[in-house]
C-alpha cells in the first residue's frame, strides 16, 4: 500500500449516517445525527429504484470507508511489498474519498 490515512481524525462528516424512509424519491436527504444534514439527492430522469439505492449507497459511505481501511491495513500487514491488483484500487478508491479539498 502507498500510503497510511488517519481515520481517526476524518476529514468529512463522522457516521454513522442514515438515510429518511422510503419512498427515497420523496425524502431524499442523507443525514448524520439530528438536523445534520450530509447529502440532498438530485433525482432527476432516475428510476425509484435507482434513488433507493443511490440513498443506501451514500448512506453506508462511512461503514464503506471504514472497511476499505481495514482492508488497506490488512493487505499491508500481510505483505507490504507486494502489488497487488486489489490493494491498488482500494489506493485508488482511497485517495478519491479522502482527498481533502
Amino acid at each position: 500500500m502507498s500510503k497510511q490515512v488517519d481515520a481517526a481524525r476524518p476529514a468529512h462528516t463522522p457516521g454513522p449516517w442514515g438515510r429518511n424512509i422510503k419512498p427515497a424519491s420523496k425524502y431524499i436527504t442523507i443525514y448524520a445525527g439530528r438536523n445534520t444534514h450530509v447529502a440532498h439527492l438530485a433525482t432527476g430522469g432516475l428510476t425509484e429504484r435507482e434513488i433507493e439505492n443511490n440513498c443506501n449507497l451514500i448512506a453506508s459511505a462511512p461503514q464503506l470507508l471504514a472497511a476499505l481501511l481495514a482492508a488497506s491495513r490488512a493487505l499491508t500487514e500481510l505483505d507490504p511489498l507486494a502489488e497487488h491488483h486489489d490493494a491498488r484500487a482500494i489506493d485508488v478508491a482511497l485517495g478519491k474519498a479522502l482527498r481533502d479539498e
